[in-house]
């Protein structure tokens, strides 16, 4: 929910080398948590080999399901696309909120 704003909050003060910058810096800080935090090994599961995970994708229900969840966060992201043009030529905001 905040990484549209925070980012283009970034990005209109300081640049959208610095978004970029800030979104890695995230993405090393949440594998690294992973690599400390996760353990290697959870007594009791077996891992699925990569033939049972695939097995899913002859489900319809599941499917549909899967196109559904991709159809919705398509067109939040979408919105978010045009939320920032909208927002300056309907309702008036300037850009940097100056």
């Amino acid at each position: 929910m905040t990484g549209v704003p925070l980012g283009t909050f970034i990005g209109q003060h300081f640049g959208w080398r610095e978004t970029f910058l800030a979104v890695s810096i995230l993405g090393v800080i949440a594998l690294m948590s992973s690599l400390i935090l996760v353990p290697n090994n959870i007594p009791g599961r077996v891992s699925a080999g990569l033939r049972a995970q695939l097995q899913v994708l002859t489900h319809p229900r599941l499917l549909i399901i899967y196109a559904i969840t991709a159809l919705g966060y398509g067109g939040v992201f979408t919105a978010f696309t045009f939320l920032a043009p909208m927002m300056q030529d309907l309702a008036g905001f300037r850009p940097g909120g100056r």
